[in-house]
């Protein structure tokens, strides 16, 4: 075994010394260049600190570089091809954000784009108070964002993350009521307000409590007002006051063979059955006594599924 080793390890140092060095191979790896600027939508003024990167798998080498005081960019050594081009900032987003997450390219071998432009809007801002049936502000009420969004060719109201931020954080009002969304994209927005803080009545079947809410003041999403929110500005609603309703839930329980509660073990999802997509906004969950308790915002016939 050891002189076979050594008979390929000279077979490979005999042809690498008997053949000259092939420079031309090298030159054939040129590789391209992205460069240019990204600035605002309309203003044309530069932006600095975005995070300007190539989108692409975790196993590739990772391309990014960061915008300077000019807003410019330059993105070197990339491969001939198709590129996908990313840009992130605090406080920023693309226009059109929930249908386009970058920018597509294609470059040749040595190739040098030259003036690139990528625009970004100023995210805006949504805040307000939040009061009980009985007057008093009304804390932990989570504050969600919709948007009447295509699926699929077909309409349907969707939840949104707010954008200009690399994570999503839950926005609920606080012990005086108030509630401040930061980093929302500019457009038309449904927001509805999801009473979370337990009271006795909220967990009795049949009880009266809080019930989810639309702004201002509806429990249909067809018939909440919509928030037009402009870019880079604050919009503050007027107060919205929840309001009780008799609670109706479905109630689902699932048990092993000997009839243990399996409850915990899982997810829960329920959702009209002619909806498309994996989410359905429109509803409340909850566990009660190792029951998990599902609400929709409207009358009908739901798919419950367990996974």
């Amino acid at each position: 075994m050891l002189r076979f080793l050594n008979g390929v390890c000279l077979a490979f140092l005999v042809s690498c010394s008997s053949q000259p060095k092939d420079d031309t191979k090298e030159a054939g790896k040129q590789t391209a260049t992205i460069e240019g600027s990204v600035r605002e939508v309309g203003t044309d003024v530069p932006i600095a600190g975005v995070s300007v990167f190539l989108v692409r798998p975790s196993n590739q080498l990772q391309v990014r570089t960061t915008t300077d005081a000019e807003g410019r960019f330059i993105l070197e050594g990339l491969d001939a091809g198709r590129h996908f081009v990313a840009v992130i900032r605090d406080g920023y987003v693309i226009p059109g954000r929930l249908e386009i997450s970058g920018f597509p390219y294609r470059v040749n071998p040595g190739q040098h784009i030259k003036d690139a432009v990528f625009r970004m809007i100023p995210t805006g801002t949504i805040s307000g108070r939040v009061f009980g049936p009985d007057g008093k502000p009304a804390n932990r009420v989570e504050v969600q964002l919709l948007q009447n969004l295509y699926v699929l060719g077909r309409p349907q109201w969707s939840l949104v993350n707010r954008g200009g931020s690399s994570r999503e954080i839950r926005v609920d009002t606080n012990e005086r009521g108030e509630f401040r969304a930061l980093g929302v994209d500019p457009g038309p927005y449904a927001i509805r307000f999801v009473p979370h803080e337990a009271r006795v009545q909220s967990v009795i079947p049949g009880g009266i409590s809080p019930a989810p809410m639309f702004y201002s003041g509806a429990r249909d999403v067809s018939k909440a007002t919509l928030v037009d929110v402009k870019p880079g500005r604050e919009t503050l609603l007027e107060d919205l006051t929840l309001k009780n309703e008799r609670r109706t839930w479905i109630r689902v329980t699932i048990v092993n063979e000997s009839g243990v509660p399996l409850e915990g073990f899982g997810t829960w999802d329920a959702k009209p059955a002619d909806w498309i997509g994996s989410e359905y906004p429109l509803l409340e969950q909850r566990i009660v006594n190792n029951y998990h308790e599902i609400q929709p915002d409207s009358p009908g016939a739901f798919d419950v599924i367990a996974t």
